[in-house]
């Protein structure tokens, strides 16, 4: 069963904090999400993620690429974005939305993350955030039918 069913663009926006102590960053990614493996999507919520991602300081608008998992009877939505930073390393953006009924609009649009190194260490956390003020139209405007090789997304 390896047929495309949907896909949509997503931007996340926010701030990371690298281990290091250089204080606050500004972050964000853009990805372009496609349930292009049906059976990969009906059994674990799986969808690919193909975009951009910029950590201040780290990686400068980079193509990134990786997963997203969306699992709404254990109430997560994981997001994981490989990346290489502007000093040539690969670096991992974990995280995590944790749907809730007592704030439906706070938890889907709030992602706590990490960033690590290749070896799985943290460089840092992040708290990146939707925009549903400024970006839910053009978010909704995205949903199309999916296609089974992703295409690059521009920031």
């Amino acid at each position: 069963m390896n047929f495309p069913l949907y896909g949509f663009t997503e931007t996340m926006r926010g701030t990371w904090t690298p281990l290091d102590g250089s204080g606050r960053k500004t972050m964000w990614f853009r990805a372009e999400a496609d349930a292009s493996d049906a059976a990969g999507t009906l059994s674990r919520g799986a969808l690919t993620l193909t975009g951009k991602m910029h950590a201040e300081g780290l990686a400068d608008g980079v193509p990134a690429t990786g997963r997203l998992e969306i699992q709404p009877l254990s109430r997560r939505i994981g997001y994981e974005l490989e990346f290489t930073a502007d000093d040539g390393r690969r670096c991992r953006f974990v995280g995590e939305k944790s749907p809730s009924l007592r704030s439906p609009l706070r938890s889907m649009t709030t992602l706590p993350g990490e960033v690590l190194d290749p070896e799985g260490k943290r460089l840092g956390t992040a708290l990146l955030y939707f925009d549903l003020k400024n970006d839910l139209i053009p978010f909704l405007g995205t949903f199309r039918r999916g296609r089974r090789v992703p295409m690059e997304v521009e920031p």
